[in-house]
């Protein structure tokens, strides 16, 4: 037994020492797993930021405000007057919100044009505070719509939000067994703009006789938009038919939307000259004050079967520095 205890007395020590370890790091190196840098998630910052800065920059424009603007057309009393068929259309401003009156100068609400007999533009009416009916007569108490129509727009400068906009057309006794008429709603918006002069006319609202005959039934009768002057931002075509083989009343309602929230102001400047200033006719305009690259307006054209009513009911929400939101 002894044997198996018996000590090594001539064992040499033969392992390379710097060699073993530089191997034994290399090999820890590689078999370590690399760190990787924790990254702080700023994900909530940054929209806690990005609100606050929007609500700084709506803070400077003013307070949220809206309104509830209507208008109509009757054929029986303006059809003389101011007509319209496919050969006349009418027209307004979806982003115009107020205007200036030519004679007194006091701020008033955006108009609807009708194209005269030299196919110009021609103001017709201007849109009026919507009235719901009966809920005028009760009172404000029962009338939940009441602050819609309380708000006024700056006549110095606002931020327009939106307009959405309902159109009703009626007719009465419309005929049985006629080809289908073509009712036509375009939004257009200015590509390229040429001073109104003896030779060109295009501007609007100057120009709406361009915008004639665009629902004709023959393809060579019927009009088209010019691209080069007039991005066409959409255009709605709605049928109006009647196959039950007797006259009948139709009424058609179309809604419309359009957001603004992404625009710029519009600086429309109207005290410019004060109201009363002796001498003035408180011109130009809206549409002369204002960056007509900036404006979409709403071309409504009949077809050959023009409707007995016209009812548009106009919702706008905007903002500026002159209002307090009702």
């Amino acid at each position: 037994m002894v044997k198996y205890f018996r000590k090594r007395t001539n064992t040499k020590k033969t392992t390379n020492t710097p060699v073993t370890r530089a191997i034994t790091k290399y090999k820890r190196f590689n078999n370590k797993k690399p760190t990787i840098q924790k990254v702080a998630n700023n994900r909530n910052a940054i929209m806690t930021l990005s609100r606050q800065v929007k609500e700084l920059q709506l803070s400077k424009l003013g307070m949220f405000q809206k309104r509830a603007e209507q208008f109509n057309w009757i054929k029986s009393t303006d059809g003389a007057f101011y007509p319209y068929n496919s050969q006349k259309p009418l027209a307004f401003c979806l982003n115009q919100f107020n205007g200036r009156d030519n004679v007194t100068g006091n701020n008033v609400r955006a108009p609807v044009y009708f194209t005269n007999a030299t196919g110009n533009g021609e103001i017709f009416k201007r849109f009026q505070a919507w009235n719901p009916g009966s809920l005028v007569t009760y009172g404000k108490a029962l009338n939940p719509h009441w602050s819609s129509l309380d708000d006024n727009v700056s006549p110095e400068i606002y931020k327009p939000l939106g307009t959405s906009v309902k159109i009703e057309m009626e007719w009465a006794a419309y005929p049985a067994a006629t080809p289908t008429n073509w009712y036509r709603i375009d939004i257009v918006r200015p590509r390229k703009t040429i001073p109104v002069s003896a030779y060109h006319e295009l501007q609007m609202p100057t120009g709406l006789g361009q915008f004639s005959s665009l629902t004709e039934n023959y393809m060579l009768s019927r009009n088209f938009i010019n691209p080069t002057y007039w991005e066409k931002v959409m255009t709605k075509w709605v049928p109006i038919s009647n196959n039950t083989g007797v006259a009948k009343n139709i009424s058609k309602v179309i809604t419309i939307n359009r957001s603004y929230k992404n625009s710029k102001p519009i600086a429309t400047d109207f005290n410019s000259i004060p109201i009363g200033e002796p001498g003035h006719d408180y011109q130009p305009g809206f549409a002369q004050n204002t960056d007509p690259r900036q404006l979409e307006w709403m071309v409504i054209s009949s077809g050959f079967q023009i409707p007995e009513r016209i009812s548009i009911l106009r919702q706008i929400s905007w903002r500026d520095q002159d209002g307090t939101s009702a």
